[in-house]
Formats: C-alpha cells, structure tokens, sequence
C-alpha cells in the first residue's frame, strides 16, 4: 500500500509505472516484488484505483 500512497505525492502519477497493452490497453502496471498492481489512473481527477492485485505469474490471465 505505501508504493500506492506514493504515487499521489509525484508531480505524474504515472512515472513508476508501465503502461499494459492488448486488451489491458489503456491500464498501468506498477510492481511491488512479486507481485503486480493493475491500475487505472485518471489525471485531470488524481484518481488512481487499484484494481487488480496478485502474483506476477498469474495477474494478466484473463
């Protein structure tokens, strides 16, 4: 959760993420270990809800 408390605090809350492609299009990836954050952020809101955690291995089956 800090990594995700964090990213409210940069000046582009998109900066330590990774943009996801395919049918993730348009979502961001942000990486805590193990695991993967997949997330949808709104800039002009500085909304960024999380809406995916898990393993790396597993996260973008769909």
């Amino acid at each position: 959760m800090t990594k995700l408390y964090g990213l409210a605090d940069l000046k582009d809350p998109t900066a330590r993420c990774k943009p996801l492609t395919g049918p993730l299009v348009g979502l961001w990836r942000l990486r805590v270990g193990d695991y993967r954050v997949i997330l949808d952020v709104h800039r002009d809101e500085l909304v960024i809800v999380a809406l995916d955690v898990d393993h790396r291995s597993s996260i973008y089956d769909t």
